[in-house]
């Protein structure tokens, strides 16, 4: 397994949400009133755009069980990208989008 780098590990211990602030409660859950901790930090776009996703703020406290559903369900990933890059565009442009992302979700 390859060692994370001390840049990329930093930027994963200051992560944080545009969507919430609290990283403590499964962000899922608690839409629906119930508030289970969270687990895991789901960084929404993935592959080669996670470090981005963590540097923008495209994360989401999930549970395990809502962040296994995630990985299942190609349309809620989809959707969440969507909504990411529906932001991005109107804080930043449309073309830094595509110059950090290089992929259109819409």
């Amino acid at each position: 397994m390859k060692k994370k780098s001390y840049e990329l590990a930093k930027i994963e211990r200051q992560r944080k949400s545009i969507f919430t602030d609290d990283l403590k409660i499964c962000y899922v859950c608690s839409s629906r009133g119930i508030y289970k901790p969270a687990s895991d930090l789901h960084e929404i776009l993935y592959g080669t755009n996670r470090k981005n996703s963590m540097l923008f703020g495209y994360v989401l406290p999930l549970c395990r069980r809502c962040h296994d559903s995630f990985h299942k369900n190609r349309v809620l990933t989809n959707m969440w990208a969507k909504k990411c890059q529906t932001y991005h565009e109107s804080k930043y442009g449309i073309q830094d989008w595509f110059d950090k992302f290089h992929r259109n979700y819409k």
